[in-house]
């Protein structure tokens, strides 16, 4: 055996004081498992129980605590011997005094002096007892529940216990058939479920690269042929500018030579210098 009843704390190996806080860990998980819960509840609490004993052993339990120790021995829930308010005070100062021993063994944590490994082990078995008190009223409260719950089963009957437990069980699950379709469907559910907390890429860096490339290239085509669209509407334009311009300085020459010569006469220097012959109609033959 490692422990000697007659031995005192100081007297421990350091390397065998871990070894302590065996029992705390067995009624931790304990405690977890959901089948049987009566029965897990109860083993929960007599390996908590067995390591209050052993630091009350070790003169590591306060006097308080060691009352405390007494009541639950006795199935009795310290804490309801309490006021409200005295409960709420008791429950600041054991949130107080865990936060501070929290911050204590961080900063002892991962050391290799034996001096400072014991003073860690020592504020670990202290954060642990007060954690096995919380948990020793837990298991108390819900062993008062469960109790309850089987009193007033027994009381309403067989029937109603078994309508109460299909209610609880609810319908039965469809049996998947394993064909392609449902095993895709089957993994697909699967791999919805089994996510981490947080978003998962859609696409690898390369094929983000190869996106990005595709796009630029799209838009140095749209871009260019926008460029030839414009400078054909521009050429388009300078084209007919010009033929406006021609059309505007026609117009402009012809109304310029009109206002140089009068209308009709043209035909009046033509009658002028040369008369006609009335006898035949016609025009002078020259000599």
């Amino acid at each position: 055996s490692l422990f000697s009843p007659n031995e005192d704390f100081t007297e421990i190996k350091t390397e065998n004081l871990k070894y302590l806080l065996v029992p705390y860990y067995l009624g931790d998980v304990t405690g977890r498992s959901m089948e049987d819960r009566k029965g897990k509840v109860q083993k929960s609490n007599e390996y908590y129980l067995e390591f209050l004993k052993l630091m009350q052993h070790y003169e590591i339990l306060s006097k308080e605590q060691i009352d405390d120790l007494n009541d639950a021995k006795k199935g009795i829930i310290f804490t309801q011997k309490m006021s409200p308010s005295d409960a709420r005070t008791a429950l600041l100062k054991r949130n107080q005094t865990k936060k501070i021993l929290e911050h204590e063994m961080e900063l002892l944590k991962g050391c290799t002096d034996e001096e400072k490994l014991r003073q860690y082990y020592e504020k670990l078995m202290t954060f642990n007892t007060i954690r096995a008190f919380e948990a020793v009223c837990m298991n108390l409260r819900e062993l008062e529940a469960i109790k309850f719950c089987e009193a007033r089963a027994a009381a309403a009957g067989p029937q109603k216990k078994e309508e109460e437990k299909k209610k609880t069980e609810g319908p039965k699950p469809e049996p998947i058939v394993g064909t392609v379709d449902s095993l895709e469907k089957r993994w697909d559910m699967k791999g919805e479920v089994f996510q981490p907390g947080y978003i998962l890429p859609t696409m690898s860096i390369e094929q983000f690269g190869e996106m990005e490339k595709k796009k630029m290239i799209e838009n140095e085509v749209s871009n260019k042929e926008m460029d030839a669209k414009e400078k054909a509407e521009r050429d388009a334009d300078i084209d007919k500018d010009e033929v406006s311009d021609k059309k505007t300085k026609k117009a402009r020459d012809w109304d310029d030579w009109k206002d140089l010569h009068d209308k009709g006469s043209g035909l009046s220097l033509i009658h002028i210098s040369e008369p006609r012959d009335l006898s035949t109609s016609r025009m002078p033959s020259s000599a």
